[in-house]
């Protein structure tokens, strides 16, 4: 299953040291959304951080597919 959408928010203030509370949505091709909220630095590239994890998550759903298939057979 591929993921066709990844977005990345600030969810909250910038704490004391500087560090963002980042939320990710990616959305696969079935409309589902898988959600990541989690403490940045303020100098991560957000926009890389949210296309690797959705590589990530694109290939857990496939292998997650691939087990039901196996499961079921």
């Amino acid at each position: 299953m591929a993921i066709v959408s990844s977005t990345y928010s600030f969810d909250g203030p910038v704490q004391s040291d500087g560090r963002r509370w980042i939320k990710e949505i990616h959305t696969d091709s079935i409309a589902g959304e898988h959600s990541v909220y989690y403490l940045a630095d303020a100098d991560v590239d957000y926009q890389s951080v949210a296309n690797a994890r959705a590589a990530q998550i694109a290939l857990s759903l496939a292998e997650q597919e691939f087990e039901g298939i196996l499961n079921d057979g």
